[in-house]
């Protein structure tokens, strides 16, 4: 009979060869060993594993989980059900949590402009104008290496974004030329922004420090991440007329639906309507008949 460890091994290597991303192994590895756990504490015989998974579930809730939590949770066991120890899986019986909708708060133009300007240190600038002016993820723009960014083309090439996915990422004129001054100055070996770390890698959380003594510097008192400046990144392009299909594709979303959500963050503007009944010729003659 196979033991808890042989599970959680067939389970690592199933997610490994289902290519899921590292993050996402470590993670729903965590999650199965935690509900193994609670399992032995909290052992009751001829309880269906559902039912198990429920009762850990509501105790991740009880102890003011989140419900992002709860639902990653979910997925973890239903995968490690379905896939290792070969179940059927009754949605009826245990129904996944539903996520309440909640929007991101974003910045206003004049807000961005104060934390651009707020850090004496050219670099943290040039930081966070690259994470607003492209929209990327904090990983993604860590990543993004020297050899990638075409200046000819306007274009910056991003490996293997969330969902292990490459995609193509306009580069502003702008930020172009700010880039061009940054590498006059530190000349970056590798990745564009070079760290002290072993990878050779900018760290997030030396951005994450450097997002949290400009919003002090620039009394922005709304939370702020380099996420948000994701947010302010598509609510901005939204609020300016920029397509909605268009911004999708910038910040590599594989469902519309989830830059919609960009749509309620905007402020009060004006819309303009180009109605296709205004470019048709028509001669349209009232009949007296």
């Amino acid at each position: 009979m196979a033991s808890e460890t042989d599970y959680i091994q067939s389970y690592k290597e199933h997610l490994e060869l289902t290519n899921y991303s590292e993050r996402t192994i470590e993670s729903y590895l965590s999650h199965v060993r935690s509900f193994f756990k609670f399992c032995k504490t909290h052992k009751q015989s001829d309880l269906p594993f559902q039912e198990y998974v429920r009762k850990y579930l509501y105790h991740l809730r009880k102890h003011d989980f989140s419900w992002s939590t709860i639902n990653s949770n979910y997925s973890s066991l239903k995968l490690l059900y379905e896939r290792i120890l070969k179940g059927v899986w009754i949605a009826e019986n245990l129904p996944r949590p539903k996520m309440p909708k909640k929007l991101p708060r974003v910045l206003s133009q004049a807000e961005v402009a104060r934390l651009i300007e707020a850090p004496s240190c050219f670099k943290h600038r040039v930081i966070i104008i690259f994470l607003y002016a492209t929209g990327l993820r904090i990983s993604e723009a860590l990543n993004v290496k020297v050899s990638d960014i075409d200046s000819e083309r306007l274009e910056i090439y991003v490996s293997q974004g969330k969902g292990d996915k490459d995609r193509l990422v306009s580069l502003p004129e702008v930020l172009l030329i700010i880039l061009r001054q940054y590498y006059v100055v530190y000349k970056p070996p590798l990745y564009l922004f070079q760290g002290l770390s072993r990878s050779g890698r900018y760290s997030k959380s030396s951005v994450r420090k450097i997002l949290i003594r400009a919003r002090a510097k620039a009394k922005i008192t709304k939370p702020l991440s380099a996420h948000t400046l994701r947010h302010c990144y598509a609510t901005h392009q939204l609020e300016n007329g920029t397509d909605l299909v268009y911004i999708k594709e910038q910040l590599g979303h594989t469902n519309l639906m989830t830059t919609a959500k960009y749509i309620h963050l905007c402020g009060p503007r004006h819309r303009y309507i180009n109605h296709p009944i205004d470019k048709l010729s028509l001669h349209i003659e009232q009949s007296t008949t």
